[in-house]
């Protein structure tokens, strides 16, 4: 998968099955790449671990505990059932509750380091999280849990957390955990787009750093300018797109402005009138000014009874454009050749074309060589 890991179908992940692919079709995301480039919205700071004594409710937090104990209990409502845990840490102990969510005992047990995060609330009961977001961690715990988020690598929790818009059943952290997974399939030298003169000049990130930190940015990364979408990351990856449109459009124009030349040249082996002066009608304004170094004429009327007398001068002849059309604000360069009907060379030279803002051709310029 790594030789060529951003053209890799979704499919192919782990945990991406027919319905979720679907889904992730229907929102445009076919690729690793439309799914690296399906930025989140928002982030959340869950990095800063608080030791269980000094939770309030009314609050979000994210805590680092042992599970102490882990039990199942039905209610009266058939098949609703409630899952209970009780977290503690070194300072003390709170309850854990999730509504209907009985697949947990499968995945939650006596014993595990967790994060959990989410609102502190507090009744009759006490302080607890009910339904909160959790990971299970790896290892032994940091001993004070304020510095634990230097410990964890944490999808969900312990760092800043990348929020995506829901896509069918593909919820934000489905999507988190398929990005993890795509992120970590890339090679460190993903081919960057960007030229490397324009990235250091700009001080740009490289491609394959500004996808990382756009989706899980580092912990010292303010959550404000990640939310204004100013960081390093994410001004790289939104510098690109404009990179690249305006790459686009570019070249978009050179290749309408090379058909325009094309379509003009082709005027001059028209022998119809009519139709040649249908056709300039076409891509020149009607005042269109024609020079060369023999002649010169104003209207596209003027235009078409020079070529005709051209072509009785050399009848038979193709004008034709040789190499690229060159523009640059409004004026093109095309370079052309005149071709005998054995194919042999007769002249060349060089056109140059003055155009409107509608694309029109409103002046053209003759060069003989």
């Amino acid at each position: 998968m790594r030789d060529d890991v951003l053209s890799t179908p979704l499919q192919f992940l782990k945990g991406v099955g027919p319905r979720k692919a679907a889904d992730l079709k229907r929102a445009g995301l076919l690729t690793v790449e439309d799914l690296l480039y399906r930025l989140p919205f928002r982030y959340e700071d869950r990095s800063r671990m608080q030791p269980i004594a000094s939770l309030r409710p009314g609050h979000k937090a994210a805590v680092l505990g042992e599970i102490k104990s882990a039990n199942l209990t039905t209610t009266r409502r058939r098949g609703f059932k409630i899952f209970h845990l009780v977290l503690g840490d070194t300072s003390g102990a709170i309850r854990c509750t999730w509504m209907n969510q009985a697949f947990l005992t499968d995945i939650l047990k006596a014993h595990m380091q967790v994060v959990i995060f989410g609102d502190v609330k507090l009744d009759s009961s006490g302080m607890h999280f009910m339904n909160p977001e959790y990971e299970v961690v790896s290892g032994d715990a940091p001993d004070d849990p304020r510095n634990a988020a230097q410990a964890l690598g944490g999808v969900h929790t312990g760092r800043i957390v990348p929020f995506y818009e829901k896509t069918g059943t593909v919820t934000p952290n489905m999507q988190r955990r398929l990005v993890r997974q795509a992120l970590d399939q890339l090679p460190p030298d993903v081919p960057d787009m960007l030229p490397r003169d324009i990235r250091e000049r700009l001080q740009l990130a490289p491609r394959r750093v500004a996808l990382e930190e756009s989706h899980f940015p580092p912990n010292e990364r303010s959550v404000e300018v990640l939310n204004a979408f100013r960081s390093p990351a994410q001004r790289r990856l939104i510098f690109e797109e404009f990179f690249l449109f305006q790459t686009g459009h570019a070249w978009r124009r050179h290749a309408g402005t090379a058909e325009l030349a094309d379509r003009y040249f082709a005027c001059w082996g028209e022998t119809d009138a009519a139709k040649r002066r249908a056709e300039l009608a076409a891509i020149a304004s009607e005042d269109l000014s024609f020079r060369d170094p023999y002649s010169c004429t104003s209207g596209i009327d003027d235009l078409n009874a020079h070529i005709a007398a051209s072509q009785r001068f050399m009848p038979g002849v193709v004008l034709a454009r040789r190499g690229d059309a060159r523009q640059c604000q409004g004026t093109a360069l095309v370079d052309w050749v005149v071709q005998a009907p054995d194919g042999s060379e007769r002249a060349k030279g060089t056109n140059v074309f003055e155009l409107t803002k509608g694309g029109r051709i409103a002046r053209a310029t003759g060069f003989w060589a």
